[in-house]
């Protein structure tokens, strides 16, 4: 999904038909690196500061357990997909510039 949606900003953007592949892909890559940085950051911030020590807790303790994180999400933040969409459309302003 945040491939798709970075792949649709850099055609509005309107990158030059010349761009190599490899320089695409990693700008894909790289795009879609910061914009799922940015809903985690938008997440934890729809956290209660209680909810994010835990969050901050589970983390130090099980740092490489995805899933565990991912319901912790799901249980902790309301209206998670609400977050998500404002964040993308956050992401999406500042990448494009527009209001």
């Amino acid at each position: 999904m945040i491939e798709q949606f970075v792949k649709q900003l850099l055609k509005e953007k309107g990158l030059p038909p010349n761009l190599e592949p490899k320089v695409y892909d990693q700008l894909v890559k790289d795009l879609s690196e910061r914009a799922v940085d940015l809903i985690n950051r938008r997440q934890i911030d729809a956290m209660t500061d209680e909810q994010a020590k835990q969050f901050d807790d589970l983390l130090a303790a099980h740092p490489e357990d995805v899933q565990a994180a991912q319901e912790f999400i799901q249980k902790n933040v309301p209206n998670q997909d609400q977050v998500v969409a404002a964040a993308l459309g956050e992401f999406r302003q500042l990448y494009l510039g527009n209001t």
